[in-house]
């Protein structure tokens, strides 16, 4: 008898524990670094994401705003009590408008089209509905403003899930 309870009870307690797996689907807040922005996320799968951002940045007499969307897919690196630490990566793209101070450039204004990848770590909180990334947005600009490669899109982002 003795034989068969310690496989049945630790059975009965590995069973009884449930992967955490992704427990939100959407998300709403704040992103600081290039640009400023707003930010949502809503998973479409476990793994697969969209995101939003609309963003802005300025000085010197120059503006820019951004609109950016992105697919990311999301890989679990550590699961414990507190909460989930995922990896991301992704592709997407943005539209950028441009507005300068005529007195410091002498152009009104320009738009670009840009291709970015998305790389970054993503931290949810077990009983608060925060959920914080940190990432690096390499860009390929064209058809505007600053063509070529920039590597100075990226951010902290601070969401609300609901």
């Amino acid at each position: 008898m003795k034989k068969i309870l310690l496989p049945l009870l630790i059975l009965t307690i590995f069973c009884s524990q449930q992967a955490e797996a992704q427990t939100w689907t959407r998300a709403v807040g704040l992103r600081l670094g290039f640009p400023n922005s707003i930010t949502y996320k809503h998973f479409l799968t476990e793994k697969a994401a969209v995101e939003g951002i609309l963003g802005t940045r300025g000085f010197l007499g120059f503006r820019t705003t951004t609109l950016a969307g992105a697919y990311q897919i999301h890989n679990t690196l550590l699961d414990d009590d507190f909460g989930e630490l995922r990896w991301y990566f992704g592709a997407g793209g943005s539209l950028n408008l441009s507005n300068y101070n005529r007195v410091f450039v002498g152009n009104p204004g320009r738009f670009s089209i840009g291709a970015q990848g998305y790389i970054g770590v993503d931290y949810s909180f077990n009983g608060a509905p925060i959920n914080v990334s940190l990432d690096w947005v390499p860009t390929f600009l064209f058809l505007g403003r600053g063509d070529g490669f920039s590597g100075e899109y990226g951010g902290l982002a601070i969401r609300y899930i609901f």
